[in-house]
């Protein structure tokens, strides 16, 4: 109960505090709830108009936020400061509009956990990202200045304030599911007919989660509970210290038998540093005595892993170029080198300077998404353009190895090359050489004598099982380099060394084969499979769908197939 208390003073404070902020999220929740599960297809117009109103209302309630923050530090009103504010809010907003309307970051996309999808997205949208990073740490530090607490105890004390606020959204959440799964049962489909979770989710969002993540980071008067100062102070960094003798176990390991790192490390000594740097932070401030010690000279003994991170990193760009990923890499290795020195300086000269790093973090943002030439969109395609180039060199005498790095660098500076890359793409090849290096293509496979043929059978209404005992879901996926069989594939159920029938294929496989080098369409080639086939058991096999890839040198030679279906047996 002390908790829900304390979380009901926390949320009145701050509404009170961030009233702009919170009521302009408010305003985003309630429009994405109504107009929510649209159809693109019927309200192309409305959609976009939302677009640009979820743009508008979302960068408006980020800068307010920043101005309340500053406010809150700075308690004096001037005319200065209200110049501020005006410049804050007008380039949160119009940097919003020019990303939506330059289709630029679409923050949805993270979801799919590729970095180009907010680094390659052209200048207004590398703009607008970094500005909106800039305006995050801004917040955090005005809100850690606010504290008047040391770096180290501010960052423990919102750590566990968002905790404890963001514990009362999943029990809303998980609540919110339960009932509605009761309802969607019992009594009403309401589920999927009327979006009812989505809007529930974003209800929760919009007006519990983002409210109780402002109280973590801004109200952080109270004392952190013994329970609290336990896990900081002694189980993260137990933990961590355990990591790290396993990181230096390793790296003696690679010493004595002289390898090079696995491709895992990297992202491994990634992940340690990003929770790291909090486990230290918070323990050196909530530890005693021997912990708080070793909380200190945790990031000294990181040194050596940044050592480590330099070697994976140079080696796969050496042999590779540059990727989104290599940059952001490289960027990570930059800010630690900082993050080190800045804290060095904090350990040795007891100077509270660590909150720095957020200036540090915000430049690197600008750095990689809008400075030109240095950007990574710019870094990527200086250093994946020479494959491009070799190939042009070469022309028909490029070898296999030539082609396929070629290939590799049409593909990355494609996706990741931003709209340099694509120009330069459009300049420096022709139309046949774009189909030609493109992965999905099927250009590529004409001209590699190689063929991919994916037909779509008929969808199956129903299925007469008078005479059938069982009927077996079929999703096979056969490969041999050496070449398949296909008058005697082998079906098999959900146990892969269970053989359930054996089926001859081979007319069906040739003909599709034939038609497709003739270019016939998809429905002539989906015509080629719409047939019952009958298995050396005497079974019934229905085909819905089937995949065909192989060679065609001196023979045909098929290397993979996926057949979907039914098994009558």
């Amino acid at each position: 109960m002390k908790i829900v208390e304390k979380l009901k003073k926390g949320l009145s404070k701050v509404i009170t505090e961030h009233a702009v902020s919170i009521a302009l999220a408010a305003i985003l929740t309630i429009i994405a709830m109504v107009f929510c599960g649209l159809s693109e297809k019927d309200h192309e117009l409305l959609l976009t108009v939302l677009k640009y109103v979820y743009a508008i209302l979302f960068a408006a309630s980020i800068s307010a936020l920043l101005c309340e923050s500053i406010h809150l530090y700075h308690k004096a009103n001037n005319i200065k400061k209200i110049i501020l504010f005006v410049v804050i809010m007008i380039a949160g907003v119009v940097t919003s509009i020019l990303n939506v309307a330059s289709d630029g970051v679409d923050f949805s996309y993270i979801t799919y956990g590729d970095a180009y999808h907010f680094t390659a997205q052209g200048f207004f949208g590398g703009l607008y990202t970094s500005l909106m990073i800039l305006y995050l740490c801004l917040i955090i530090f005005f809100c850690y200045k606010k504290s008047k607490e040391s770096f180290e105890m501010y960052v423990a004390k919102a750590f566990c304030g968002v905790m404890k606020a963001e514990l009362l959204c999943v029990i809303l959440l998980i609540g919110s599911i339960l009932i509605i799964e009761i309802i969607d049962s019992l009594l009403i489909h309401i589920m999927w007919n009327y979006y009812v979770m989505d809007r529930v989710i974003l209800f929760i969002f919009g007006f519990v989660a983002y409210p109780c993540a402002i109280v973590g980071i801004s109200d952080t008067d109270h004392e952190i509970s013994k329970f609290g100062k336990a896990i900081l102070g002694y189980v993260f960094v137990s933990l961590l210290s355990i990591a790290y003798v396993i990181i230096y176990i390793y790296m003696f390991k690679i010493i004595i038998t002289w390898t090079f790192p696995s491709n895992e490390v990297f992202g491994i000594l990634m992940t340690l540093f990003v929770f790291g740097i909090g486990v230290w932070t918070m323990g050196y401030s909530c530890g005693d005595n021997i912990f708080r010690k070793i909380a200190g000279i945790l990031p000294f003994l990181f040194i050596p892993f940044i050592v480590l991170q330099i070697m994976c990193l140079q080696l796969r760009i050496s042999e590779y170029g540059f990727t989104t990923d290599r940059y952001l890499g490289m960027m990570l290795i930059i800010f630690e080198l900082v993050y080190m020195v800045l804290y060095a300086i904090r350990f040795f000269g007891k100077k509270d300077i660590v909150a720095n790093s957020l200036f540090i973090l915000s430049i690197l943002a600008i750095v990689t998404l809008i400075v030109p030439f240095v950007n990574v969109s710019s870094v990527v395609l200086v250093s994946q353009k020479s494959k491009i180039e070799k190939y042009l060199s070469l022309g028909d005498d490029a070898s296999a190895t030539v082609i396929e790095e070629a290939r590799d660098a049409y593909r990355v500076i494609w996706r990741e090359g931003g709209e340099s890359g694509k120009m330069y793409l459009d300049k420096s090849l022709s139309q046949d050489q774009k189909y030609f290096l493109d992965y999905s293509s099927y250009y590529y496979y004409s001209h590699h004598n190689n063929f991919y043929i994916d037909v779509k059978g008929y969808k199956v209404d129903e299925i007469d099982t008078s005479d059938v005992e069982t009927v077996y879901i079929i999703s096979n996926n056969i490969k041999d380099d050496e070449g398949i069989d296909t008058s005697s594939v082998y079906i098999y159920g959900q146990n892969p060394d269970e053989v359930l029938a054996t089926l001859d294929i081979k007319d069906m496989v040739d003909t599709l084969i034939e038609k497709d080098s003739e270019g016939a369409s998809d429905h002539e080639l989906s015509v080629s499979i719409e047939q019952e086939y009958i298995t050396e058991e005497g079974y019934k096999f229905i085909i819905t769908s089937i995949m065909v890839e192989g060679e065609k040198e001196d023979e045909t030679t098929v290397t993979n197939i996926y057949i979907c279906g039914y098994l009558l047996k």
